[in-house]
């Protein structure tokens, strides 16, 4: 489904209290089943006056006295821009001459939702200087790679619990974040660094985990 934007310009002409209870009557009827038929988003209703703005000035006018106005802006569910020009013929403009303009509106981008991959340290405070030097190295090195999103650390300050450094990288998909993992073993073998080794030597515990978001 695509969705679609109806414009709705009336004729500028003084409406009786009939003409408006029925116009009322009516739109409620067909959005009460357009809502049924999960066609309708929103609605939105104007009055003929407005503020005209451009580069040097701005005015205040009443559009009755300028032909027609945008009396209302819907926003619908349809298949195609024919299913559109029919469904804008359920509407009660044109019992008094007025008429409708369709926009359909651009795709909107998907939403990535990014996987969190999320490591835990405990960290003696003799090993603290050389960890935060190969955090930086890692993270340095993560910023170039394909699917990565943006990447936080943090160091606990007050709190229960062993670990007292976190660091945090978003990634587009699965397929990035293994392309990193392999990535940053090339970089290790590349400069001769070794992880397990830097870690017992050191004596930091490392706990590793992706996560995902949970939706509303």
């Amino acid at each position: 489904m695509n969705e679609y934007t109806l414009f709705f310009h009336y004729p500028a002409i003084n409406y009786s209290d009939k003409q408006n209870e029925q116009l009322k009557q009516q739109w409620q009827a067909v959005l009460k089943n357009w809502k049924e038929r999960d066609i309708y988003i929103s609605a939105n209703v104007y009055q003929p006056n407005a503020i005209i703005v451009e580069q040097n000035y701005s005015k205040e006018t009443d559009f009755t006295s300028e032909g027609n106005f945008v009396g209302a802006i819907v926003k619908i569910k349809a298949a195609n821009k024919d299913e559109a020009i029919i469904l804008a013929k359920e509407t009660p403009v044109f019992s008094v001459n007025g008429s409708v303009e369709i926009r359909e509106e651009r795709p909107r981008p998907n939403k990535t939702v990014p996987i969190l991959f999320i490591d835990t340290f405990t960290v003696p405070d003799n090993a603290k200087a050389d960890f935060l030097t190969r955090v930086k190295i890692n993270r340095d090195l993560l910023k170039t790679l394909p699917g990565f999103i943006e990447d936080h650390a943090y160091e606990k300050t007050v709190g229960d619990g062993s670990f007292n450094y976190v660091t945090i990288a978003a990634w587009e998909n699965e397929e990035a974040i293994e392309n990193a993992k392999q990535q940053v073993m090339a970089s290790y073998k590349k400069s001769g660094f070794d992880m397990p080794k830097f870690l017992k030597k050191n004596k930091i515990i490392l706990h590793r985990a992706t996560y995902k978001e949970i939706e509303n």
